[in-house]
């Protein structure tokens, strides 16, 4: 990276944080949302690597290979970490986790609409979800590069390093997308929340 992109990336997040900030201190309805991608059949591979290091995951068959995308978010709204499984990352499953999402609000006694803090994944760009994220969120799009900003990814780090330590034992892959949508559940039940 250029260090004009660099400078301008940094007066960016300065804008951002100030902006997040004032919303955080006068107590507004915030939501962090993203998603993530989690490949259902991987397995450890043990390597010539120092005994500290962790295994390298591969794919158990590369012509099977499923991927499974969950979309969540994290707010002051819900009391814990809303979430969706599905089968791709693209703008119809982000619509449907969002109307999930809005739905799951629907509040007579909420005076505004909820910030909705997002990446710059191109579906939220899109003209097909421009209409779900103005009826019924103010969209609040982060800086590139700085997921720091996203509580979400939090949340992400607990339920992937939990993925890891299952796939790590022996034969502990996952049988089904149930089994998995179970396992993503029971790992988000114990995912602490600031």
């Amino acid at each position: 990276m250029t260090d004009a992109r660099e400078a301008r990336l940094a007066v960016e997040r300065r804008a951002f944080a100030k902006k997040l900030s004032k919303i955080v201190a006068r107590n507004e309805k915030i939501i962090y949302c993203d998603q993530t991608t989690f490949l259902s059949n991987a397995k450890p591979q043990r390597t010539w690597m120092h005994i500290d290091h962790p295994s390298l995951l591969t794919p158990l068959n590369y012509t099977q290979l499923k991927s499974i995308s969950v979309y969540g978010s994290i707010s002051n709204c819900h009391s814990r970490p809303q979430y969706m499984l599905g089968t791709a990352t693209n703008i119809v499953q982000m619509k449907a986790f969002l109307i999930k999402l809005a739905r799951s609000l629907q509040n007579p006694f909420m005076r505004a609409k909820p910030w909705l803090v997002l990446d710059n994944h191109s579906a939220h760009h899109s003209k097909k979800l421009k209409q779900t994220l103005n009826d019924h969120f103010r969209p609040l799009f982060m800086p590139a590069y700085s997921s720091p900003f996203n509580c979400q990814e939090l949340v992400w780090a607990h339920v992937k390093r939990a993925y890891f330590v299952k796939l790590h034992r022996r034969d502990q892959n996952f049988a089904s997308v149930e089994a998995f949508r179970d396992f993503v559940a029971d790992v988000l039940k114990t995912t602490p929340i600031c």
